[in-house]
């Protein structure tokens, strides 16, 4: 099916076979026109050949259709967030969570650190742990890089951290916690940024 897609559709053979991360699809074109072209003809190559659906196109300069949309304004894309109206990104950072997850949830009521209504020196407990500090920086997930300063220097702390005490479990030193608050301080202040 993909030779024969690549054969007779290549512009829209491209889009499910280089410009896909899990389940979405994204391109920039030249125009307006370009994409909707692009859109119609990749919705009727793929019904048509592989029965296949899409559930909506979302295109710069314009509202998302509210079947790819959860707020009306933005659409998850590879990670991170599109305000397709204004055209820009954000990363997809959640908050900062030192609780264990049950079951890969957290516990009822449990939904971080919120700058708003706390203080991070007293949101992070005394006994902080590597594994907790590990979990907070694997949540910093930037697909295209534009964290990537950031993530280095907070990989290069935790990789000092390992070398201070092997274990995941031990309460990690006062020095050690004093940089974790202003490494929890940076994640909170890259949270949300907008390119």
């Amino acid at each position: 099916i993909a030779k024969e897609l690549w054969e007779h559709f290549p512009e829209v053979t491209a889009l499910p076979f280089r410009r896909r991360y899990v389940d979405d699809l994204a391109k920039a074109t030249n125009s307006k026109q370009e994409s909707e072209k692009l859109a119609k003809d990749t919705s009727r190559v793929l019904k048509n050949k592989l029965d296949m659906d899409i559930k909506g196109w979302s295109v710069a300069g314009e509202k998302p259709p509210q079947e790819v949309t959860k707020d009306g304004v933005s659409v998850e894309l590879g990670g991170h967030t599109w305000y397709t109206e204004a055209d820009v990104f954000t990363n997809n950072i959640p908050p900062i969570c030192l609780v264990k997850k049950q079951r890969g949830k957290l516990p009822e009521g449990v939904f971080g650190y919120d700058p708003k209504t706390m203080k991070l020196e007293d949101y992070v407990p005394e006994k902080l742990t590597r594994r907790m500090v590990t979990s907070a920086v694997a949540k910093v997930w930037d697909m295209l890089g534009k964290t990537t300063p950031v993530t280095l220097r907070l990989k290069y702390d935790l990789r000092k951290l390992i070398n201070e005490s092997p274990e995941w479990d031990a309460a990690i030193s006062s020095q050690a916690r004093a940089l974790w608050l202003q490494n929890f301080a940076t994640i909170e202040n890259i949270r949300g940024l907008v390119y």
